[in-house]
């Protein structure tokens, strides 16, 4: 008989760019909560614990910040193809959250017509 492996309680925690959120969550001294997406974990760590600032006066930030809390809310499943990251790379875990909102603000530029043009948020 082969040994069992655990599974999260998520399946979309198991896709590579979780697992890569989640070894972030560790480095950083959390306890991934497998009842959330990883990734969207180490972005509240990160916004939370002031890893990574957001300029309030760049008019995208109000809805980066809603986006974030839709995809709190949102079926997993419906999230899970909204990041992605080389998971064969060693990222710093600040570094990773920032490609997170990097990622949403292209998204939300290239789908939303009164959204302003994305450009680096730093």
């Amino acid at each position: 008989m082969g040994k069992k492996t655990k599974r999260e309680y998520l399946a979309e925690n198991e896709l590579p760019f979780n697992q890569l959120s989640k070894k972030a969550l560790k480095q950083v001294g959390q306890v991934p909560d497998p009842n959330g997406l990883y990734w969207l974990q180490l972005v509240d760590w990160a916004l939370e614990a002031e890893e990574l600032v957001l300029d309030r006066s760049d008019p995208r930030v109000p809805s980066l910040l809603n986006m974030l809390d839709l995809l709190r809310h949102s079926d997993p499943k419906l999230v899970k193809e909204c990041l992605v990251a080389d998971p064969q790379k060693e990222w710093h875990p600040v570094d990773l959250a920032w490609q997170v909102l990097d990622h949403l603000d292209s998204r939300l530029s290239a789908s939303l017509s009164n959204y302003p043009r994305a450009n680096p948020l730093q």
